[in-house]
């Protein structure tokens, strides 16, 4: 319930919602508004087709979570833009997943991560879809290899 979300959001660093699909009234815009303060979330959203304010869009948490290191949300739809944008309104961002990569993300998907950072991504876990698109693949090792300070990739 947004209301006991909003109560106790205002002090959570850490909002760990579990691999089970949980629905959030107003996706990721409530989980901002609610969670200003959050430095980690991980969550797996369900969006009711029906209801188109459940989007789920991790420029809200950039904008809303200003404080945040580490994400792992699904479902999102990770593509050159998307990701471009949350890593330009993230300087904290040490931990990423990109559990789900657009076919038409290029292989410069991962190029924001490599620009001037005070924070630098630590763990990185991307689905590289090296079986069906080996050359995209190739391209995105090629620059998680130029990432300083990567400790851990899966």
């Amino acid at each position: 319930e947004v209301r006991a979300l909003a109560f106790l959001g205002r002090r959570l660093l850490t909002l760990d919602l579990g691999a089970v699909a949980v629905r959030v009234a107003g996706g990721s815009r409530t989980l901002a508004a609610c969670c200003p303060q959050l430095e980690r979330l991980c969550a797996q959203l369900c969006q009711q087709h029906e209801q188109p304010l459940d989007q789920i869009d991790p420029d809200d948490l950039a904008r809303g979570c200003a404080r945040l290191k580490d994400l792992d949300l699904a479902p999102v739809d990770w593509n050159d833009t998307v990701l471009a944008r949350f890593v330009e309104g993230t300087p904290h961002l040490q931990s990423l997943t990109l559990r789900h990569v657009t076919i038409d993300a290029s292989s410069a998907l991962l190029t924001p991560l490599l620009g001037p950072r005070d924070h630098k991504i630590l763990v990185l876990h991307v689905a590289l879809h090296a079986r069906t698109d080996p050359v995209r693949a190739l391209g995105w090792l090629d620059t998680i290899a130029q990432v300083r300070g990567l400790r851990s990739l899966c």
